[in-house]
């Protein structure tokens, strides 16, 4: 047990000093008394009294070695006492290391926050996270050998609870005299920080509602992947899912029933793959698969099937009688294709040939071009669809006349597409390509957003009337009406200029539920025209209860018109027509031979290439300046009743 230290207080010292020398010098004087050994009162007596009265350093130390301690280390001590209790009030830790390391003293929060083996004489870099204890050890070292005299580090505390403790930590080198004495440090808790942090990284690289990483995510290990390759002699795949019809039901049961069924599927996906395989969610409802060791030329398109499967065989609680189905295109690495960006794209265009080739199968972008004309259709459809995405479409517009007095009542708008390989596309063609592709309704939208635009400052100049065709997909949107209200009213056009062309057998199909939307188009005042009549499945006890306005004579009846059947056929539609106090267009009106026909049989309006084919934007505008000067009124001519509003 060591012996504890006497203080002695410099009164003390300085008495005993005093006595020392007041008994020394009379020795020291006497002649001849106590030899060499006489100065030995003087020496202690000086001593004490140097101790008293000036401090210093060397005594203390002697003192020390004695076991005893001076005034100014007490004095020291006491001050940094009350110094680390002070400390102890703030939420941060200041401690004091020596350079090898050791844990000399601390404020009294250094147990709460490194945990009960924090004491002093310890090592404190057992107190360290083993994950971490590299990092602090260097920032120490780099301290103690003065190369830096300060540092910031982050580590975590090594403690027995489970939840990591994050720690944040400054160090400062200790010098007395220049020369590195110790370590001084500031630590404080920021473990509710860093797991924000976490979260936040974590939200920005994955997906919200499956937990699946994100595009960023999955794109940054791709990168990772085909840099990788080379050294592990292999290829790397992708795979790109897409869920048939999923808005399809996603709008039928609502979007809480859509995201349990993204959840399903997704987990289903995991349960089908590697672990060394990657699963992603792209967007909506797709997901990518990379596939980083490929080293068999077959089995990215055996995963492929295997997925498909998957999601075939998936049972959805909410409906128990669909089956699920899916698209999947895949893509290998190949020698010309070595970049991210490309096998993306690859992997893309595989999916959409197997949208384009009826769904619910797989396709190998490898394989594409083995199918000839199939894929020559895939490739018009993928331009297609960048061409609608990008707004690459244009419109023309073709003029429709009285006919009567052959003045210009009015435009319709026709959709134009122009494809920097294939040329001028048909719109007999690429229109079905895009209700087979799903993309009609975006199709009409640009088409729709386009004519308004362009028709809005010719509208102001006169009663001109633009025609829209709508397709199926638009109509049964249920904000349709309201959207197209919405738009009509901000390019300043009033609903009774714009006339919505719709086929007859979509006006035919569910008669109740178009005969409501149609309606409601009506009261706003908007004209209603059915499309191609005479080529679809009408009937005559439904089309009177339709609101519309317009029956739109197809071209096939006008070109056989010359003949009796075919006179015969027209005249019946134009009788039933005016029948039910509709009016009639013809459209297809090649020459001047019809449209005299046409106009004898009772047909309020023309249509076709003996007037003008359809036209540009600035040609039909130029076309259309002597209407506009005239001032016509086609209210007055075109046999349409009063629409502000229609009260039917």
């Amino acid at each position: 047990m060591s012996r504890r230290p006497v203080h002695i207080e410099p009164v003390v010292r300085a008495l005993a000093g005093g006595l020392m020398v007041a008994s020394g010098v009379p020795l020291l004087l006497a002649p001849g008394a106590g030899g060499p050994w006489r100065w030995v009162p003087l020496v202690w007596g000086l001593f004490w009294l140097l101790s008293a009265f000036t401090g210093l350093r060397p005594l203390e130390r002697l003192l020390r070695r004695w076991g005893l301690r001076g005034e100014h280390e007490c004095h020291r001590e006491h001050v940094q006492a009350e110094y680390l209790s002070s400390l102890g009030l703030l939420r941060e830790v200041v401690l004091e290391l020596s350079l090898e390391g050791t844990w000399l003293r601390a404020s009294e929060r250094g147990s709460a926050l490194f945990g009960p083996g924090a004491r002093p004489g310890g090592c404190f870099l057992e107190l360290v996270h083993p994950d971490d204890r590299r990092g602090v050890e260097e920032c120490l070292r780099t301290l103690a050998d003065g190369e830096l005299e300060l540092l910031d580090t982050r580590f975590r505390a090594r403690l027995p609870e489970a939840r990591p403790r994050w720690l944040e930590g400054r160090f400062v080198l200790r010098r007395v005299e220049g020369r590195p004495q110790g370590i001084h440090g500031v630590v404080h808790d920021i473990t509710d920080w860093e797991l924000q942090e976490q979260r936040i990284h974590h939200l920005a690289s994955h997906d919200v509602l499956t937990g699946l990483p994100n595009r960023s995510r999955f794109e940054s290990w791709v990168e990772q992947a085909l840099a990788r390759a080379p050294q592990q002699q292999c290829r790397v795949a992708l795979v790109f899912i897409d869920l048939d019809h999923f808005k399809q039901l996603n709008d039928a049961h609502g979007y809480r029933a859509g995201d349990a069924l993204l959840l399903a599927v997704s987990q289903r996906l995991r349960d089908c793959l590697r672990e060394s395989d990657w699963l992603a969610r792209w967007g909506g409802d797709e997901f990518v698969v990379l596939l980083p060791e490929v080293r068999r030329e077959d089995s990215p398109r055996e995963v492929g099937e295997r997925l498909r499967q998957a999601v075939r065989s998936l049972v959805l609680e909410q409906w128990p009688q669909a089956r699920l189905t899916s698209s999947i295109g895949v893509t290998v690495q190949t020698d010309e294709c070595v970049s991210a960006g490309g096998l993306f794209t690859q992997a893309e265009q595989a999916l959409f040939f197997a949208k384009a080739q009826g769904r619910d199968n797989v396709q190998v972008h490898g394989d594409m071009h083995d199918t000839g004309r199939a894929f020559r259709d895939f490739e018009l459809a993928s331009r297609l669809d960048r061409a609608i995405r990008q707004k690459l479409l244009t419109v023309h517009y073709q003029p429709v006349v009285d006919a009567r007095s052959g003045a210009v009542v009015g435009v319709e708008a026709l959709s134009r597409w122009c494809d920097e390989k294939y040329g001028q596309v048909g719109p007999d063609l690429f229109i079905p390509l895009a209700e087979q592709l799903g993309l009609i309704r975006e199709l009409g939208e640009v088409m729709m957003e386009q004519s308004l635009a362009w028709f809005s400052p010719r509208a102001r100049g006169g009663d001109l009337r633009l025609s829209i065709n709508v397709s199926n997909r638009q109509q049964v949107t249920a904000d349709f009406a309201t959207s197209l209200i919405e738009r009509v009213r901000r390019h300043g056009l009033r609903p009774e200029q714009v006339k919505l062309e719709i086929t007859e057998s979509i006006a035919m199909e569910g008669v109740a539920s178009a005969s409501g939307l149609l309606r409601t188009l009506s009261e706003e005042g908007f004209l209603l025209s059915i499309d191609d009549f005479g080529t679809g499945f009408s009937s005559l006890s439904q089309l009177h209860v339709l609101p519309v306005d317009e029956l739109k004579i197809d071209r096939s009846f006008v070109r056989r018109l010359p003949t009796r059947e075919g006179r015969a056929i027209v005249k019946a539609i134009v009788d039933m027509a005016h029948h039910l106090d509709l009016v009639l267009v013809a459209e297809g009106v090649e020459d001047a031979e019809t449209a005299e026909m046409l106009r004898e049989l009772g047909v309020e309006m023309l249509q076709g290439f003996h007037f003008s084919r359809p036209l540009a934007p600035d040609d039909c505008a130029r076309f259309l300046e002597p209407a506009l000067s005239a001032g016509h009124s086609p209210g007055c001519s075109d046999g349409y009743p009063d629409r502000t509003p229609l009260a039917r």
